[in-house]
């Protein structure tokens, strides 16, 4: 079986070598998974996005690098999906002004605004409707709130037409 790290250091390396081959010059590796039965799937993502051909050129790196003679497998390189959990912090920065659906370790959940980000965390504009007392009216309350990224136990972006 292949494994993972071997297919992350053979993208990796030919990502840094390559550089200016990239569409997308901030391309990285995302996400990588390999099952028992020798699939591969790698995920790229980018700050700009993902082109097929940024695809391609880490595909043929893969293919390269190891010998369909000696171990078959099944390759598959794409971009993260725009619906995907995100994982890593430099794609929060991607998502900024964007709405994320977010989910801390303290079992808290926000649906709210991606603000910044940074090192150690991310700041959220949280926007609720609340009742004013007296009336039947409803007031939007909006809430910066920073969540350290320790903290954070899901993100995923929050897909709208």
């Amino acid at each position: 079986m292949i494994s993972k790290d071997k297919i992350k250091e053979t993208a990796e390396n030919f990502i840094s070598q390559n550089n200016e081959k990239f569409e997308n010059k901030e391309i990285f590796i995302a996400e990588i998974k390999v099952s028992n039965n020798n699939k591969i799937q790698v995920f790229l993502d980018s700050l700009q996005g993902v082109s097929i051909l940024d695809c391609i050129l880490i595909s043929k790196a893969i293919e390269n690098e190891n010998d369909r003679e000696t171990e078959d497998y099944e390759l598959d390189v794409s971009s993260y999906g725009i619906d995907k959990e995100l994982k890593l912090k430099i794609q929060y920065q991607k998502h900024i002004n964007k709405k994320l659906k977010i989910e801390t370790t303290e079992a808290e959940k926000y649906t709210a605004e991606l603000i910044s980000t940074d090192e150690s965390g991310i700041k959220i504009l949280e926007t609720k409707k609340q009742k004013i007392k007296g009336t039947k009216k409803k007031e939007e309350i909006s809430n910066e709130i920073y969540i350290p990224f320790e903290n954070i136990k899901s993100a995923k972006p929050v897909i709208s037409f």
